[in-house]
């Protein structure tokens, strides 16, 4: 799979990739072929239309998860104070950084609880060799979150120049509706520490699954009049208005169709056009199953476009046509990443070709799951660049947000892959 960045295609010329090579026929046409020997070259003809821009992604499509569990696990191991760490995430930018995922429901502020704790403090070995497996716990019981933690996960944010995606717990409840009254501390304390120029905002994750994961149904129209109320809370009381009303609030950041598609279309039916962005979760594979071979299977790669128009109708239905498509959480395996595969170099094919078909497709961002944490992080717990970092970083220098339409013929549509943006303009 490539990823074709055109500034002026007029002037493409001939370009290689990967012991690949691209030749222009015409102003519209690029001859792809396989670079053997020169009696033995294998021609495949590539129509670019680039007159057309049939789809604009956020200047923050490629996007980063830091996973709320990460306060439980490995916090003191994630240095902020680190030149590493601070150039890796800034290379990066512009972002959104997302914090959420399974703990983000069983999180419990408070400004006054005593930090065990303090991300960046020096930690011992055996507290570095729990760092791969925070996400294996089975027990679920509220954690807190104090003021400390809050104050880094915010500076964080303001280093790395990322806009902060913040998730409130909503299983916090009052009878059959959300209690705000803990988000409520999160946004004065927001206020006190002016933080609130980088939040944004949204309101469970994967809730389509509370049943499953907490013993705990709740239903797609209750979390919708939920979303409301924080919504009202937002831009109706008079203490936070002026500080919130236009900060960005998305969700329901539900699981893959087509399992999740009754949940989403019962919330959908409520929020109607309330929301900046409709998100949900898509991983490939299960990380404790996962072998080499299903990182390069062509059946497997194809399921997310077909999840995509799943998505897609559901939004056209509930006529929401200026809320965006975010891919709220996504990675190559759920359950924390195959170990040894998605922080590795095959985990790249699904990566690259999960960003040209979200592009192609109409998603506007995509969070990737995680930047540090998990075997499916960008960096490693010695705050090292990983395979998807690189990959990341590419992206991010060389791919414009103006995508542009590609055909191959039918025979090699599945395994040759290929994407095309305009180049990258702000670099």
């Amino acid at each position: 799979m490539f990823t074709l960045h055109i500034r002026d295609i007029a002037a493409a010329g001939y370009t290689s990739a990967a012991g690949y090579a691209f030749e222009q026929l015409n102003p519209n046409s690029i001859e792809f072929k396989d670079r053997g020997s020169a009696d033995d070259m294998t021609k495949v003809p590539l129509a670019i239309d680039t007159k057309t821009v049939i789809h604009t992604t956020s200047e923050k499509f490629l996007s980063l998860a830091l996973d709320a569990g990460i306060m439980l696990h490995k916090w003191e191991t994630f240095d902020i104070r680190s030149p590493r760490l601070q150039t890796l995430a800034r290379g990066l930018r512009p972002a959104i950084l997302r914090f959420g995922g399974n703990a983000a429901d069983l999180l419990l502020f408070n400004r006054s609880a005593r930090c065990p704790y303090v991300a960046g403090q020096p930690v011992s070995e055996e507290q570095i060799e729990q760092w791969e497996n925070y996400e294996k716990y089975d027990k679920y019981d509220n954690f807190t979150m104090s003021a400390t933690d809050f104050d880094v996960l915010n500076k964080f944010a303001a280093i790395a120049d990322w806009l902060l995606l913040f998730d409130f717990n909503v299983l916090l409840r009052n009878g059959s509706d959300w209690d705000p009254r803990n988000a409520v501390e999160i946004l004065k304390y927001s206020i006190e520490k002016n933080y609130t120029h980088h939040l944004a905002f949204e309101l469970g994750n994967e809730p389509n699954g509370f049943k499953h994961r907490f013993g705990w149904p709740l239903e797609g129209d209750q979390l919708g009049r939920d979303v409301l109320m924080l919504q009202k809370t937002l831009k109706q009381d008079p203490r936070f208005s002026q500080f919130f009303a236009d900060s960005i609030q998305v969700g329901p950041d539900v699981t893959r169709p087509p399992r999740s598609l009754k949940f989403l279309k019962k919330y959908l039916s409520v929020v109607h056009n309330s929301l900046d962005a409709v998100t949900w979760h898509q991983y490939y594979i299960n990380g404790r199953t996962a072998t080499v071979s299903d990182f390069i299977d062509p059946e497997i790669l194809d399921y997310f476009p077909q999840q995509v128009d799943e998505v897609k109708a559901a939004v056209r239905e509930a006529r929401m046509p200026h809320a965006e498509l975010w891919l709220g959480e996504t990675s190559t395996a759920w359950g924390g990443g195959a170990e040894g595969l998605s922080n590795a170099y095959v985990a790249g094919f699904m990566w690259l070709d999960k960003l040209g078909i979200s592009a192609m497709t109409g998603i506007s961002l995509v969070v990737r799951q995680t930047f540090y944490g998990g075997h499916y992080s960008l960096i490693d717990r010695y705050l090292q660049p990983l395979p998807d970092y690189w990959l990341s970083l590419l992206f991010k220098r060389l791919v414009g947000s103006k995508v542009l339409n590609v055909t191959t013929p039918v025979r090699d549509r599945h395994t040759l892959r290929v994407y095309a943006h305009c180049t990258a303009t702000s670099r």
